[in-house]
């Protein structure tokens, strides 16, 4: 086992540094020494690959435990938190019921809920930002296994102070959560460690750092054997994200299950994977640093002053060469910066679970259980479509190409993702949201390939430093996203509605800036490359500078045409790239898609609110006819009753009058005569009464017919306004499509006529480096006549080509 790096210093060597260096101390003092000291026990040679071995398992082992430990505190302390607020806000609200009682989705509780959670965040990240150069430091020199231990440590401690102030609410003040997290992430550097440990031990099992094994022979540690690169660090970085997508997804269940056991009992266990994360840190190797510096031997134990005069010296030249990442590329301060960016947008993370909690109903059981969704797709984008893709786009572009391309995939996810989260108004619509912005998994490991690359191009030494500079930036993004977003969040929360899912449309808003960086950003490439034609290296294409490298896609149109050795030469340039010319122009078709998909929903939307008030309108003027006939109706009813109660109050009254007559007529005995009189007058009442009831019939009958009449009349119209909106709309559909296709068309022949033009411009740029290339003289003549003759040259060989 390869020693310690405290042990190699004892001993006056470590295990990176040559056995004959200049400063090793002669054969008989070290002999001396050793006799002084206590004998080592000898061991058995280690087997080739050890360290790397033992440094991948464990490293495993303890990333898994890690993972599992906070995809269970996460909502765990979510919950934690609301059940505190709501019994401090809502004393009614008492034991168990807090973490389950609907008055805990209140307003307040949910705004402080958002308060403490989004400034938590921050007060995590505050010392992390404050000792992640030291940290830095400190990882180059010693090691990540002692970084990671600390790390470990300092995760713990946070989740033991914020269970504490959770438990009891009515002793300490919810705000002591920040207390708990800034002091607990002092140790270690919190998440900013975490991932800086992560991504420095994926580089020492990819890279040059690991591959020197020391193997002890009779006390003596010589470096005797090297071992290949086993993998490309951009292939680790993924293999990286997938394990931590894996984690995540598989704990789904889990999580599901002790929620809905009790938040208590999911950060009870949590905190237990955590301390045997801790634990197995232990099993690190030792011996392994970030850096290729050789420890020197200490003769005497320095100082304590000494100690800190010689820390303070590390941090002032880790901080200068930190700003030197800034000054000394464009390209790599645009990346870095854009890293802040992302992170910002990439935050919905924090809010996704009270978000899903508020606008859908959800259980906090079920919204820790979205993680497995969200963490299956980014499996399947970095396992399954990443690495074809990779290997697709390694065909004709560089491995640096590659990752620019997927980058840029990744972040235009993470923008559309973040619009689709916002508009989605039920749960399928949100789940299917999350599963597209869960697709911006290939973007971190991807743009830290980028920055690594960029940085190596522009001559960047330090391997941990880089990477602690990329999670910084990170972090730096959390520090600000975590108060902004939560801010949106509750001004969200205040206004209700749609309006819940303003802090999406803020961190979709965001990405515009870094998805412009990533598509400025060009290839860079140092060294050489050989070419390969399929049975074997055919050609070096030498590059060191930027201008020089632009002309190898033509140098490899070139080769694959002719089938021949040549050079790229060393002056010549070129602003010609096919692959951003298909980018631009699939962006802009992209675009006209959008603008026209967008202009048919708004005449579809249009037309249907017309259609609306259409309908509307015609419903409202059957509604006035028919209450307008039922009144009429009402009205002729009222008539005919009091008719008929007249008529019968006339035949009442005639019918007296005859009794009346009769019993005159029976009292003065009236002749005959009368009587029958009187019955003729009978006889004609009777008649005139028929009459009057056969005339109100009549015109009954009449109304009736009048109103069948209107009410066909009213059909026959809606039936023609609807034909004629049918037809309206059918044109209009008719129109579109005719367009839309016209549109394709257009779009189709500006593809060809681009492509075609493209095709032809590499030809003459074939033809141009084959005419340079079978002219020794040309060579002789670049480098050894005045520079104006080879400008001669290059912008002869431009307006052949027509570039400008």
């Amino acid at each position: 086992m390869p020693p310690h790096p405290e042990e190699a210093e004892r001993d006056g060597h470590d295990e990176q540094r040559p056995l004959l260096a200049d400063d090793t101390t002669p054969v008989g003092q070290q002999q001396q020494q050793q006799q002084q000291q206590q004998p080592q026990q000898q061991q058995p040679p280690p087997p080739l690959g050890y360290s790397r071995r033992r440094l991948l398992l464990s490293g495993v082992l303890v990333l898994v435990a890690a993972i599992q430990g906070a995809a269970l505190v996460n909502p765990a302390m979510n919950a934690l938190v609301e059940g505190a607020a709501c019994q401090q806000l809502h004393p009614e609200v008492k034991g168990p019921d807090r973490y389950r009682d609907r008055a805990c989705k209140a307003a307040d509780v949910q705004d402080r809920l958002a308060m403490v959670m989004g400034w938590e965040s921050t007060w995590a990240l505050v010392p992390a930002l404050a000792t992640a150069i030291p940290y830095g430091v400190f990882m180059d020199r010693r090691g990540p296994k002692v970084m990671a231990t600390l790390v470990s440590l300092g995760g713990l401690l946070v989740q033991v102070g914020e269970l504490t102030t959770t438990l009891y609410p009515n002793v300490f003040d919810l705000r002591g959560i920040w207390v708990a997290s800034f002091l607990g992430n002092l140790v270690g550097g919190g998440p900013l460690g975490f991932e800086a440990t992560q991504y420095a031990v994926a580089s020492l099992i990819a890279t040059e750092a690991n591959r020197q094994v020391s193997i002890p022979t009779h006390g003596r540690h010589l470096l005797l054997l090297t071992l290949p690169p086993l993998l490309d660090r951009t292939l680790v970085f993924f293999y990286l994200a997938c394990l931590v997508q894996l984690n995540f997804a598989v704990s789904g269940p889990l999580v599901y299950w002790a929620m809905n056991a009790s938040p208590v009992v999911a950060q009870l266990l949590g905190m237990a994977l955590m301390t045997l994360s801790l634990l197995l840190t232990f099993t690190l190797p030792s011996g392994l640093t970030t850096t290729k510096h050789v420890a020197k031997a200490a003769v005497a134990p320095a100082s304590v002053r000494q100690a800190f005069a010689k820390t303070w010296r590390a941090s002032k030249q880790a901080a200068t060469e930190f700003l030197q990442l800034f000054r000394r590329d464009a390209q790599l301060a645009l990346l870095l910066v854009s890293l802040v960016f992302s992170t910002i947008g990439a935050r919905q993370s924090l809010i996704r679970q009270q978000y899903a909690t508020n606008r859908y109903g959800w259980t906090w059981a079920e919204a820790g259980a979205i993680i497995s969704l969200v963490s299956l797709v980014s499996l399947l984008v970095l396992a399954v479509l990443v690495p074809a893709a990779s290997a697709w786009l390694l065909t004709f572009k560089t491995p640096l190409g590659k990752d620019l391309f997927l980058a840029r995939l990744g972040i235009l996810a993470l923008l559309v993702g973040s619009l689709l989260v916002g508009l989605s108004r039920t749960t399928a619509q949100f789940v299917a949201a999350q599963a597209v912005y869960a697709m911006d998994a290939c973007y971190p490991p991807a743009v830290t390939s980028v920055v690594a690359s960029v940085a190596a191009a522009g001559g960047g030494g330090r391997t941990g430093l880089v990477y602690v500079t990329v999670v910084f930036m990170r972090m730096v993004g959390s520090l600000v996203a975590g108060p902004l977003v939560f801010g949106v969040f509750r001004v969200g929360l205040r206004l209700g509605g749609d309006w819940i899912g303003l802090p999406f449309f803020f961190e979709a808003a965001l990405q515009v800036f870094t998805v412009a960086v990533t598509f400025w950003v060009r290839e860079r490439r140092v060294g050489s490359e050989t070419v390969s034609d399929g049975e074997g290296a055919v050609g070096v294409a030498e590059y060191g500078r930027p201008d020089q490298g632009k002309c190898l896609s033509a140098f490899r149109a070139y080769k694959t045409k002719y089938n021949q050795v040549k050079r790229c030469p060393n002056g010549f340039r070129s602003e010609f790239s096919l692959e951003i010319i298909i980018i631009i122009i699939i962006i802009i078709i992209i675009i006209i898609i959008i603008i026209i998909i967008i202009i048919i929903i708004i005449i579809i939307i249009i037309i249907i609110i017309i259609i609306i008030i259409i309908i509307i309108i015609i419903i409202i003027i059957i509604i006035i006819i028919i209450i307008i006939i039922i009144i009429i109706i009402i009205i002729i009813i009222i008539i005919i009753i009091i008719i008929i109660i007249i008529i019968i109050i006339i035949i009442i009254i005639i019918i007296i009058i005859i009794i009346i007559i009769i019993i005159i007529i029976i009292i003065i005995i009236i002749i005959i005569i009368i009587i029958i009189i009187i019955i003729i007058i009978i006889i004609i009442i009777i008649i005139i009464i028929i009459i009057i009831i056969i005339i109100i019939i009549i015109i009954i009958i009449i109304i009736i017919i009048i109103i069948i009449i209107i009410i066909i009349i009213i059909i026959i119209i809606i039936i023609i306004i609807i034909i004629i909106i049918i037809i309206i709309i059918i044109i209009i559909i008719i129109i579109i499509i005719i367009i839309i296709i016209i549109i394709i068309i257009i779009i189709i022949i500006i593809i060809i006529i681009i492509i075609t033009i493209v095709i032809k411009q590499q030809q003459r740029l074939s033809l141009i480096i084959t005419i340079i290339n079978s002219t020794p003289a040309l060579y002789d003549l670049s480098s050894t006549t005045p520079m104006y003759l080879t400008k001669t040259l290059e912008i002869a060989a431009l307006a052949f080509l027509g570039v400008r």
